[in-house]
This record gives structure tokens, sequence and C-alpha cells, in this order.
């Protein structure tokens, strides 16, 4: 009994665990139901920053504001190095379906908000843990 009842918490556990595609679903989510509007481009300078969010996802931020980049297929590069833009159109700006970051070619860009940014970063997690 005592080991059936650890069997089902460690499934339970695991369940909950957010997985790269399991976020992937998460963040296309919370774009419908926030309805994010598409960034035609993102202005961008050398003190940008980062953070990855699943597989096909992240968040770009300007000092201008945060934007979230999908990319067209998973990007497995970023995770194991700094995020560059290495092809580019315009050398001020990052476009979606032209550029491409660290070799991975930019889906769409969304506008996101400061409230909606800090959802995003902890979306699918517990209190606490961050993507």
């Amino acid at each position: 009994m005592k080991s059936a009842s650890i069997v089902c918490t460690v499934l339970l556990v695991s369940a909950c665990a957010a997985t790269g595609p399991d976020r992937d679903t998460a963040v296309r989510d919370f774009i419908a139901v926030n309805e994010l509007s598409e960034a035609d481009r993102i202005e961008t300078t050398s003190r940008d920053s980062q953070d990855l969010i699943g597989d096909r996802f992240l968040v770009y931020m300007t000092r201008r504001g945060s934007y979230l980049i999908e990319f067209n297929s998973p990007c497995r590069a970023i995770r194991e190095r700094r995020i560059v833009p290495d092809t580019r159109w315009d050398a001020r700006y990052i476009r979606p379906r032209v550029d491409t970051l660290s070799g991975c070619q930019i889906k769409r860009i969304y506008s996101l908000s400061e409230s909606q940014y800090d959802e995003l970063a902890n979306l699918g997690d517990a209190p606490g843990d961050r993507l």
C-alpha cells in the first residue's frame, strides 16, 4: 500500500511538471487568452536581455519594452549560448519572418505589457519557480 502511494505521488508530480511542449502549449494559450498584438519589429541595442520560455519562445527585453518572440521550430541552440541576432534585414531592428536569432528563424513577435511579462514568467510553475 505504501509503495502504491509513492508511485501515485511520483506520477502526479511528474504530470504537473511543465516540460518543453507543455510550456509551448501554455504560452500559445496565454497568447490567445491575452489577445497579444503582433509587432512588426523590435528596435535593438547592445543592452537588451532575454529570457528563454519553452523550446519555441523567448522574451526579449529592450529599454522600450518587452516582447515575446516565437520561433518557427524548436530552438535548442539558444539554450547553450547567449542569443545573438545573426541574420538581419536591418542592423537596428529584429523582424519576424526575415531575421534569425542564433540560427533560429523568428515566426512572430508579440508586444508584452509589464504585467503580462510577469504572468508569463511564472506560467506553469509553482509559486517561486521560474521558467
